[in-house]
């Protein structure tokens, strides 16, 4: 089969959410040998995709050399190179019009906190979410947790869903270099202010008076952090895969500052990296991780500060005990399981 990719609006990055979309486009890729697969990129990320069969969507595609022809929309686009289905994220899905589409979605929360107080008929973006969800026959989901979400946010019927949960490239146990000296606590997710960024910092003040230990804050920039971290803090904003498992590899706590978690990404790599998480009970992480993270009340500082305490407290057999533990847990979560479960949904389509 020809499957077009739509990552129209998908800034090239290392969130969990570009992760998710290029780890799982190439590992098909990879099982399926026999499949085709077309990047429908715009003028932000064709870079990104390069060596791939792609083709740049949109108004100023003659300022870029590409492969194929070009297109005003993803639809026409994919007819274009002749697919047979669009695989798109669900805030994208809509253009692909009436094209057979596959969509994926890691986190339903923020359509729900925009929906709440927007009247019976709700948002323009919640209406269209709802139709593209009745419309397509399979939906991908990241977590068990997130399909009942779906559900219960935008009515998707549980066996429309198929779940693919992530995994974590073996390349995260392979020895990366650090960015920085240890001792030092890598932290991470959601840094704006749906997140637990002002928690963070204002507790790791506060451990950082009676321990050694430098923050490394990782991830992509927002708006709504501060402009000055304080003393101590490391700021890293392009986090690619070495970058990432070195700073794990060599930290001795990695914090999550996510609220609200789908998909833990980001906790299946520092887990397989090596390194003790520390992380909000919420969402699907006890799905994904069980008792191996040192886990936080999501709305307490005071919470966040003893968790990382005691992990910067362990022994150092304790710690390696966990460390063994965590990655026994997480070895059923692969790419090639999660490659396989989309190319269902594909089937569900066809």
């Amino acid at each position: 089969m020809h499957f077009a990719v739509n990552t129209i609006g998908r800034f090239a990055g290392f969130d969990e959410e570009d992760v998710y979309l290029k780890q799982l486009v190439v590992t098909m890729k990879h099982v399926q040998e026999n499949a085709r697969f077309t990047i429908l990129a715009d003028r932000h990320n064709f870079e990104e995709f390069a060596g791939w069969d792609r083709i740049l969507v949109g108004p100023d595609s003659e300022t870029r050399d590409h492969d194929g022809a070009t297109a005003r929309t993803v639809e026409k686009a994919a007819k274009s190179v002749a697919a047979e289905l669009i695989f798109s994220p669900l805030s994208t899905a809509s253009l692909a019009g009436s094209f057979r589409c596959v969509p994926y979605i890691l986190d339903v929360d923020e359509v729900e906190r925009q929906n709440f107080n927007a009247g019976r008929r709700g948002t323009p973006q919640y209406r269209e979410y709802k139709k593209i969800c009745s419309r397509v026959r399979a939906i991908i989901a990241p977590s068990e947790y997130m399909r009942k979400r779906l559900l219960e946010v935008l009515s998707v019927p549980i066996n429309k869903c198929v779940v693919a949960h992530p995994g974590a490239d073996r390349s995260f146990e392979e020895h990366q270099r650090s960015l920085t000296e240890p001792p030092f606590i890598v932290a991470g997710g959601d840094l704006g202010l749906s997140g637990n960024m002002l928690n963070l910092r204002s507790a790791f003040r506060k451990v950082a008076e009676d321990f050694p230990h430098n923050l490394v804050v990782m991830g992509r920039p927002t708006d709504q952090e501060p402009e000055d971290w304080g003393p101590r803090v490391m700021r890293v904003h392009q986090c690619p895969a070495n970058v990432r498992a070195g700073l794990y590899q060599h930290s001795t706590a990695f914090v999550s500052t996510s609220l609200n978690e789908g998909a833990s990404v980001t906790l299946l790599e520092a887990i397989r990296a090596g390194v003790r998480p520390v992380i909000a009970r919420m969402g699907g992480v006890e799905e994904i991780a069980g008792t191996v993270p040192v886990y936080y009340n999501r709305d307490s500082e005071a919470s966040l500060g003893a968790a990382i305490r005691r992990v910067l407290q362990e022994t150092d057999a304790d710690r390696a005990s966990g460390i063994n533990f965590g990655k026994q847990r997480i070895a059923e979560f692969t790419w090639d399981k999660a490659a396989w479960k989309a190319l269902r949904a594909f089937k569900k389509e066809a």
